[in-house]
Formats: C-alpha cells, structure tokens, sequence
C-alpha cells in the first residue's frame, strides 16, 4: 500500500508503529493507514512523528489515538515524552493494554463455559 510505504519512510519510530499497528489491527489496517497519511498531511510530519512516538510509548496503537495527541492544546503538550504520561492527558480513551486481552482468558472461559455459567447462575439466585 502506497500509504503504508509514505508513513514508514518518514522515520524509525513510524516504521515500527505501522508495523506493529498493522500486526494488531489487521482487520482495519487499510482504513488505518489511509487515517494516519491524512492526519501526517494536515498537521505536517513534524507534529504527527512526534505525537506517533508518544501514542508509541504508551503503547497506543490506532489513529483515534494519534488524533486525540494531536489535538491537545499546545498548553498542556508534554515538554519531554520520556517524562509525561499520556494516559493521564487522555482520560476518555482506555489505553491499549485494557482493551486488549489475552488469548489465555478467553481459553479459559470457553474451555470452562458450562462451570462458568453454573457459577453465575448459583450467584444471581438462577435469574438470567
């Protein structure tokens, strides 16, 4: 994809981001990608690279996230990445790594359905 080609030749940091936004999102990868070339030209590559690289280090990935760095007043922008975390400017987005589970937890719960549902049954009193 020409988009995909544009954003990982901007720098480092981006080739990874793609990368790993791309392995995440697979489903969405296209759209995804189409988004970040956009947001990349109406803020320019200096401000979209760098608000890529803090949406990188909390482990954000998807263009919602990026969109929500860009879009921080300038006031409240971090002096420093390494030393600001994100997650406390964006209160209304969860972080990736709540959204995102482990494979093991739904293992789990389909291995063990029926006990599962037995349990909640037996707590609810039988009510659905």
């Amino acid at each position: 994809m020409v988009y995909r080609d544009w954003l990982c030749d901007l720098a480092p940091v981006v080739n990874s981001y793609v990368r790993e936004l791309c392995h995440k999102c697979r489903a969405e990868m296209n759209p995804q990608m189409i988004a970040l070339y956009e947001l990349a030209q109406e803020v320019g590559n200096a401000d979209f690279v760098t608000a890529l690289e803090l949406a990188a280090e909390q482990q954000m990935y998807g263009v919602e996230y990026v969109r929500a760095i860009v879009s921080m007043p300038a006031a409240s922008a971090p002096s420093s990445s390494a030393e600001t975390n994100v997650l406390a400017l964006l209160p209304s987005l969860p972080a990736q790594h709540e959204v995102q589970r482990d494979l093991a937890q739904y293992e789990r719960y389909v291995a063990n359905r029926d006990q599962v549902l037995d349990a909640a049954l037996v707590s609810t009193g039988g009510r659905t």
